[in-house]
Order: structure tokens, then C-alpha cells, then sequence
């Protein structure tokens, strides 16, 4: 239960990891102490996992020196949900609006 919590506060990323070298980055990254969790293996050979989203620039560095290409396919937790309702003001205001607006109407 904690480790759910800390991976959604501090952000996490799915990643998918192409290439020759595939094992070769996992074993790099697990002796740097960089932590996958969910890793699966997709029919054209390449893997995807999990990982905190703070430890991908030492992992850019492990891809390069493996000689692998990995991108960032979903983004998960409270930073990207923040970073996301800054771009977008006005949904929790039209949201926190309706809900004012429904209570006052529930009263009469």
C-alpha cells in the first residue's frame, strides 16, 4: 500500500524499451538501483514497464551506454494531474461553480 502511494505522488511513467540489448539496460539499471515494476514482454520483442518518473535521466544514460531506445507512453500521478490542471483553470473552477450553484438550488 505505501509503495502505491509514494509511486502516485511522485510520479511514474510506463515505458517502452526497443532494441537489441533489451536485458542488457534492465541488468544496468538494476545495478544503478533503478527499480521496475509490471515489466511485460509485446509480441514485436520490445518490453514495457514501470518506472519512477524522477529516474529516467539517469536511465537515458544506461539506454545510451546499452545501446537501446526506450520512450515515455503513459504518465501516471499527482505531478502530471497538477502540471495538467494548470494548462486547463477553468475546469476545477467551472466544477467547484456547479457544485456552489447545485447546493443553492438543492435549498430552495
Amino acid at each position: 500500500m505505501l509503495d502505491w502511494m509514494r509511486m502516485h505522488f511522485s510520479g511514474w511513467v510506463v515505458i517502452r524499451i526497443s532494441g537489441y540489448h533489451k536485458s542488457a539496460l534492465l541488468n544496468l539499471a538494476l545495478q544503478e538501483g533503478i527499480d521496475f515494476y509490471d515489466i511485460h514482454t509485446l509480441e514485436d520483442g520490445s518490453i514495457t514497464a514501470r518506472v519512477y518518473f524522477r529516474k529516467i535521466g539517469r536511465l537515458r544514460h544506461l539506454a545510451r551506454t546499452a545501446g537501446v531506445t526506450f520512450r515515455l507512453h503513459h504518465r501516471f500521478g499527482v505531478l502530471f494531474f497538477w502540471r495538467y490542471m494548470k494548462k486547463r483553470f477553468m475546469l476545477p473552477v467551472g466544477f467547484l461553480l456547479f457544485v456552489a450553484a447545485i447546493y443553492i438550488l438543492s435549498s430552495y
